[in-house]
């Protein structure tokens, strides 16, 4: 998950333990009171809408959102065989190939990330390493969908 392996970034910056994210990230969410899915599901309905639009821009309740599609698409760190397909955890990939950008138009916060985030977040509860450039962490996306503990 270095930078250079999987992807030019990499999912875990030079120092970072994959156990440790995912330990922080846990206690993240616990404290939030929401889980990883519950996110994931939020900006995949998110993504979706923007997708289907002819100009790949939603505007969805208080968010615009914004997806560029690119031709390849990004392998999941956690796929068995990179030359035998995507992941298939968790449902599978379904935005591998998207980057998006989303504003919250109420509080103008602003985030941007990886479409990969979507099943990194469902199927393994990662939110990317925090040396790495496209992280998006649960509390900022928590923050930015107005996502509350039940």
């Amino acid at each position: 998950m270095r930078p250079g392996a999987w992807s030019v970034t990499g999912f875990l910056g030079p120092t970072e333990r994959l156990t440790e994210v995912l330990s922080a990230d846990a206690e993240a969410l616990d404290a939030l009171g929401v889980t990883a899915s519950h996110l994931a599901d939020r900006l995949d309905h998110l993504l979706g809408a923007a997708k289907a639009s002819r100009d790949r821009r939603a505007t969805v309740g208080p968010y615009d959102v914004r997806v560029e599609i690119s031709r390849g698409f990004q392998l999941c760190p956690w796929t068995i065989d990179r030359l035998a397909g995507q992941c298939t955890a968790g449902g599978g990939v379904t935005h591998a190939s998207t980057r998006w950008w989303l504003r919250n138009r109420t509080s103008g916060e602003h985030l941007q990330g990886p479409g990969l985030l979507v099943h990194l977040m469902r199927a393994h509860g990662f939110f990317e390493g925090r040396q790495v450039p496209d992280r998006v962490g649960p509390e900022e996306l928590a923050r930015i969908l107005e996502v509350q503990a039940p």
